[in-house]
């Protein structure tokens, strides 16, 4: 059994880990970046990237490797609808197998060691570092960073507790090419057929991604049912061939601060718990974590020091504001299984928040004044709860 010595080791080549290990090893320091696949490999993922991202990516989206968000749709059980155009881009969709290769490639090209097909089996904190055994030979690095998502094995070495979880599930849906190029550049966010969540119908370069999103603990079965319901009732969808069914979990972000680093090591990503609590997206807080701790690293290897714990700070300053706000938002708008969103599409009170917030103009906190006001005035109708049947 061989060991090799680096600098800092990453664990898990999602976009936060091939973030961390470009920007560290472009300092100079040595990195070695660590997956248990072989890639391209897929992911599941509705692959959706906020225009608020984009700037923190090594790659240009326009460049073929995305498909450009052009319109976005709200809308209740399909039927009820607010459309936001905008000839700037809402976002991107993307082929997370394609992408995540990708910067894995600008990891490397930067001067990281890539090694895919590599699974961490086993991590052990020496005096001067961490030794890993990785796909049967030890890495030894002075620093360790757990980017290897929602079940980090990192994480639980670290003693940091998980994130309450969100259940997801999708579904890829081929329809005729003439029909799909008509649509595209289209994303649907649909409120009504699942409690406490949502459903998605995004636009891919060569299908369309069909999926479900509930904070709450659903069954695998219930949520394809749901799944299944808004498939049949989306337009955009009618006809098309349903396959890919996939299922998986995505952290909850939680608002109050959490320790994400140890002496020698921290997390970043989903490992570290960071998902928008609203829509569950995790592109964007995978990559500005990862900016706040490739900062944190080089800094600890240019002191000679193992000591990370401005990175947690740093996390709670750039990342919980908007989290906080967006947990708020989710609790509004998840009320009475969509019926607030319902009552937003129904007025004309709102929409140019909806437009900004699509377009990336405003944040979360920048949201924060107008909630109230906006809860107070949308005509909701009865108190009565409905049935999430369609």
């Amino acid at each position: 059994m061989k060991t090799a010595k680096y600098d800092v080791a990453v664990a898990g080549a999602g976009p936060a880990g091939s973030a961390v290990a470009r920007a560290v090893a472009g300092s100079g320091a040595s990195v070695v970046l660590l997956d248990k696949a072989r890639f391209p490999r897929p992911k599941a993922c509705a692959g959706g990237i906020p225009p608020k991202a984009v700037s923190l990516l090594p790659v240009d989206l326009e460049a073929g490797i995305g498909t450009r968000i052009r319109v976005a749709h709200l809308s209740y059980r399909v039927s009820d609808e607010r459309v936001c155009s905008s000839t700037t881009a809402l976002g991107w969709t993307v082929d997370r197998a394609e992408f995540d290769a990708l910067l894995a490639a600008k990891a490397v090209g930067a001067g990281a060691v890539f090694r895919d097909g590599c699974e961490v089996k086993g991590v052990r904190r020496v005096c001067d570092g961490w030794d890993i055994d990785a796909g049967g030979d030890v890495v030894h690095a002075r620093f360790l960073v757990g980017a290897d998502g929602v079940a980090s094995r990192v994480a639980r070495v670290f003693g940091v507790g998980r994130s309450p979880l969100a259940a997801t599930i999708e579904a890829t849906v081929e329809v005729p090419e003439s029909r799909r190029r008509e649509d595209e550049g289209r994303v649907r966010f649909d409120f009504g057929y699942v409690a406490a969540g949502y459903a998605w119908t995004f636009a891919k370069s060569e299908h369309w991604s069909a999926g479900i999103y509930s904070v709450r603990p659903i069954p695998g079965r219930v949520l394809r049912q749901r799944l299944d319901a808004y498939i049949s009732h989306d337009p955009w969808l009618e006809g098309g061939r349903v396959s890919k069914i996939r299922s998986w979990f995505v952290p909850r972000a939680v608002s109050r601060r959490r320790s994400l680093d140890v002496d020698g090591g921290l997390l970043v990503g989903d490992a570290a718990g960071l998902a928008d609590p609203l829509t569950g997206e995790g592109i964007r807080p995978a990559l500005e974590s990862a900016g706040l701790a490739a900062a944190a690293l080089v800094d600890a290897l240019a002191g000679g020091g193992t000591r990370l714990n401005g990175y947690s700070e740093s996390v709670d300053r750039v990342l919980r504001p908007g989290f906080r706000v967006a947990r708020l938002c989710a609790s509004i708008a998840f009320m009475r299984d969509g019926r607030f969103v319902r009552g937003f599409i129904r007025s004309a009170f709102g929409e140019r928040a909806w437009g900004r917030l699509a377009r990336g103009e405003v944040s979360y906190p920048g949201l924060r004044w107008g909630l109230g006001t906006l809860v107070a005035r949308l005509p909701f109708g009865p108190g009565r709860r409905e049935s999430t049947e369609p």
